[in-house]
């Protein structure tokens, strides 16, 4: 899977500015404990674009934007995100699982 980081600064479309530079932050200091492959790592991300497992769609969320959306749509944007953008958001995802299992 792609690990750089993305030429732009710009984030994928769906997720605010800050939220791109936090995803950054934490991928660059995230260790990389699971690999999928890029239809593995998509069908995770479309899964996650329904709900939070926790339940809902809290406002911190990086998927909390592309949530508000059509689902269609959700899955248009996902299906064109890059490896290493992919990996970013789930990288998020385990953060949050790992804070929210500690409290």
């Amino acid at each position: 899977m792609d690990r750089e980081p993305r030429e732009s600064n710009a984030p994928p479309e769906g997720i605010s500015q800050e939220d791109w530079e936090k995803l950054v932050q934490l991928w660059i200091e995230a260790p990389h404990y699971h690999e999928f492959d890029a239809s593995q790592m998509r069908a995770l991300l479309v899964g996650l674009s329904r709900e939070c497992p926790f339940g809902g769609n809290p406002a911190n969320c990086c998927m909390h934007a592309i949530r508000k959306i059509p689902f269609k749509e959700r899955v248009e944007r996902i299906m064109k995100l890059s490896d290493g953008d992919m990996q970013v958001i789930y990288n998020q995802h385990l953060h949050c699982s790992r804070c929210r299992t500690r409290d």
